[in-house]
């Protein structure tokens, strides 16, 4: 790699939990980032990419993504040697820097923020053995993890508002008082008193990625418990969302569990909750969704957003992120 463009990334103080990023003095306009859904360009030395600090990498990286019906990695990976880090690879989206430096004392690690490009996240670690490279990855492993992943939705984020419909967005905030994009290819599928569905079908009706928003009243923290969030999410799909026949209707799959979390939307409480849906009655369907419970305070309220994938045998991960995407542009 040349020294001048790695240089160019200062090196800062770092924590296990958290990647500090520091001021720089950087041109005001760059180019658009480059990059697929979830994908990570890793810069590093051949020699280590094949030994112990690249196995680390790659084990990280290519941690499943939580409930998907392919098993699929949280990101995909792109290689390059240093030697072949060039301006063309700079304005990747999301990049994982090694930079060995004999000469230096210890290690250190940096987050910085569309650096060369916009939108990008650049992680830089710099150490002076192999050794020293690879315990500090070890040890911000899951602050380098949820650094990718935020970079990932602030992306999507943008990407999916600027291809909002604003027609179908206006429904929606008229019909429920909640702004969210409803990018292009989605239509609003059904519109009830507390409810909206938006749909999107592809492939002659094969595939669909879809999601649907409901208002109940707020009356206590009990309703924030994985199986009141799962009782009320089946509630609504029995009595909103049809399957084909009229009669068969989406529920929730409760063989393999569900993963739930809290988090913040956009300053919102909310608890996120992964599984997998399926129908039930004459057809047999099934697939991933991705559920959130937000508390709306002001209106004494919560706002469900319920986002589902149907892709027989294929990959669902950047559809699930593409949703992921649309959720985090919510204002209540």
């Amino acid at each position: 790699m040349k020294k001048r463009m790695i240089h160019l990334l200062l090196v800062s103080v770092f924590t296990a939990t958290t990647l500090i990023g520091c001021k720089q003095t950087v041109p005001v306009s760059k180019p658009g980032s480059h990059a697929r859904i979830s994908e990570v360009l890793v810069v590093l030395d051949k020699a280590l990419w094949e030994g112990e600090l690249g196995d680390s990498v790659r084990s990280a990286l290519g941690t499943f993504y939580p409930y998907l019906n392919q098993p699929e990695p949280m990101f995909s990976i792109i290689y390059r040697d240093p030697a072949d880090f060039d301006e063309t690879y700079s304005v990747f989206r999301n990049i994982l820097l090694f930079v060995l430096e004999p000469e230096r004392d210890g290690g250190t690690i940096q987050k910085e923020t569309d650096h060369w490009a916009k939108p990008q996240t650049v992680i830089q670690l710099n150490g002076n053995t192999s050794e020293t490279l690879l315990g500090l990855f070890e040890k911000n492993r899951e602050a380098i993890m949820k650094a990718f992943d935020d970079s990932e939705i602030r992306r999507l984020k943008g990407v999916m508002k600027s291809i909002n419909k604003e027609g179908n967005a206006q429904q929606i905030a008229k019909n429920l008082g909640v702004n969210i994009a409803v990018p292009e290819g989605y239509y609003l599928a059904k519109q009830k008193t507390g409810f909206v569905w938006a749909r999107k079908v592809i492939k002659s009706q094969t595939q669909e990625s879809s999601f649907w928003i409901a208002t109940v009243p707020y009356t206590d923290t009990a309703q924030f418990s994985p199986d009141r969030i799962l009782a009320l999410r089946d509630s609504v799909c029995k009595a909103h969302i049809p399957v084909q026949d009229q009669v068969s209707y989406m529920g929730t799959e409760t063989r393999f569990g569900a993963l739930s979390k809290v988090i913040r939307l956009n300053g919102y409480y909310t608890v996120e909750t992964r599984g997998f849906w399926r129908t039930f009655g004459n057809h047999s369907m099934g697939g991933p969704f991705l559920n959130y419970l937000v508390l709306d305070e002001k209106k004494e309220r919560l706002v469900m957003i319920d986002c589902y994938v149907f892709k027989p045998n294929e990959n669902k991960r950047d559809l699930i992120r593409q949703l992921e995407g649309i959720v985090h542009t919510l204002q209540l």
